[in-house]
C-alpha cells in the first residue's frame, strides 16, 4: 500500500499532482482524501474521486475540523478495503491537520508492506508565493497565502525517528510541485522511492 500526504499553501499545486497520482495509478479502490472535499460537496463526500471538478466551492471555517476527522475515517475506510493507493491532499499548516493519518497508515505496517511519502510544499520566495495565490481556485488572499506559507510546520522532526528505525517512511520539502513532472506510473517512483529500494532519508 502506498500513502502520500500532501501539505501546503492554497494554490501549491496539492489538488492537480493529487489527481495526477491517482491517474496513475493502477489501484482499484484508491482515493484523494481532503477536507476540502467536504466543502465542494456540502459535507457529504471526502474522497475528492468522488467529487465534480466543476462543483462550487463554499468554505466554511466552522467546519474545518469536523471536515479533516471525517476525512481521517474516509481514509480509514478505504485502507481497511484494501486500497491500495491513498493521498492525503490537505492545507496541513499545522501537524495536528496530518500526522493521524500517518499515525494511522503507520499503524497499518505491521499487517502488510505501507510505503509512506511525506511531501511539504513551502514556497521560498515572494515569487513562490505569488505564484501559488495567481493559481488558486478558492479566493484565498495574496496576505494570507503568504501567512500559511511562512506558519508551516516542519514535517522533518516529526518523521526522523520513523526513519531511523528503519520504517519505510520518506518526506521530503519543496518549493514548487512544478518540479515533480509524472507522466507515467513509472515516474510515481519519484513520490514513492521505496518502490525500487528502501530509501532511508529526509532531504530538501
Amino acid at each position: 500500500m502506498k500513502v502520500l500526504i500532501l501539505r501546503g499553501p492554497s494554490g501549491a499545486g496539492k489538488t492537480t499532482l493529487a489527481r495526477r497520482v491517482a491517474d496513475l495509478s493502477d489501484s482499484v479502490i484508491k482515493g484523494v482524501l481532503s477536507a476540502d472535499a467536504g466543502f465542494y460537496s456540502g459535507g457529504t463526500q471526502f474522497n475528492l474521486l468522488d467529487t465534480s471538478k466543476d462543483a462550487k466551492y463554499s468554505y466554511d471555517v466552522r467546519k474545518l475540523g469536523e471536515y479533516h476527522y471525517r476525512a481521517l475515517g474516509e481514509f480509514m475506510e478505504l485502507a481497511a478495503a484494501g486500497a491500495s493507493t491513498l493521498v492525503v491532499d490537505s492545507t496541513s499548516i499545522r501537524t495536528w491537520e496530518w500526522y493521524p493519518f500517518f499515525l494511522h497508515a503507520h499503524a497499518l505496517t505491521t499487517a502488510k508492506p505501507m510505503h509512506i511519502s511525506v511531501l511539504s510544499v513551502v514556497p521560498e520566495t515572494v515569487s513562490d508565493i505569488k505564484l501559488c495565490w495567481e493559481r488558486g481556485t478558492h479566493g484565498v488572499s495574496l496576505a494570507k497565502v503568504a501567512e500559511q506559507a511562512c506558519s508551516m510546520e516542519p514535517a522533518e522532526p516529526v518523521l526522523t525517528p520513523y526513519i531511523n528505525s528503519g520504517s519505510l517512511v520518506f518526506c521530503r520539502t519543496v518549493a514548487t510541485v512544478d518540479s515533480i513532472k509524472l507522466t507515467t506510473s513509472d515516474d510515481l517512483v519519484r513520490l514513492f522511492p521505496f518502490s525500487h529500494a528502501p530509501r532511508e532519508t529526509c532531504e530538501s
